[in-house]
């Protein structure tokens, strides 16, 4: 084979390649279909493989009838609105206002209230405080000595006891209502422990 030969194979060889390396339409057409192709059937085909290769989800288990049974109510929530429940009791012990007042507590009371407001008026004329209160110490609930003693005899009226009236709620305890020739008065309260009567608490009064 001569060189002229040669040369022409080449160029035809060339001229081939050079035709096959030029980018026309039609050949960018193919090339844009396989590129969509492995973009879109690609992924497909993984997935399908990975759905059918993955392992089945645990189904959750049915509760039986004897299970629902047994299952305890449920509870309702507390409503803020509603009201609070009122708790009430009855007296542990015996009702005093059952029981009625006999004539004889009311003259013990009363008796007992009068010799108090005497002694009490007679402070107005002694001097020595503690002395006078002493007088009433058998009269009185021993928490009132300290008032006693504290009372100036300025603060006791110069007078005299005309009425005395017990108004007992139950048979050892009330009040009675203490008047004096001046208009004046006093209120008290009275309890009794057994049948000795005592002033539990004592309310000078001005004029009525």
């Amino acid at each position: 084979m001569d060189a002229r030969a040669l040369r022409r194979a080449l160029v035809r060889r060339l001229a081939a390649l050079r035709a096959w390396a030029t980018w026309t339409p039609r050949r960018a057409g193919t090339i844009a279909g396989v590129c969509l192709t492995v973009l879109i059937v690609s992924p497909l085909a993984v997935g399908i493989t990975r759905n059918a290769l993955a392992a089945p989800e645990p189904t959750e288990p049915t509760s039986t009838a004897s299970e629902q049974a047994s299952a305890p109510p449920s509870v309702p929530d507390a409503d803020p609105e509603a009201a609070a429940p009122v708790v009430t009791a009855s007296p542990s012990g015996p009702n005093d206002d059952d029981v009625p007042v006999t004539p004889a507590q009311e003259q013990a009371a009363a008796a007992t209230s009068k010799q108090f407001a005497t002694l009490w008026l007679a402070g107005a004329f002694v001097n020595d405080r503690k002395r006078w209160a002493a007088t009433m110490k058998d009269l009185v609930d021993p928490s009132l000595m300290q008032y006693l003693e504290a009372t100036p005899a300025s603060a006791v009226p110069r007078t005299t006891v005309t009425a005395v009236v017990p108004k007992l709620v139950a048979p050892d305890y009330g009040a009675v209502r203490v008047t004096f020739a001046d208009d004046t008065g006093m209120d008290l309260g009275v309890a009794a422990t057994g049948t000795t009567w005592r002033v539990t608490q004592y309310l000078p009064v001005a004029r009525r």
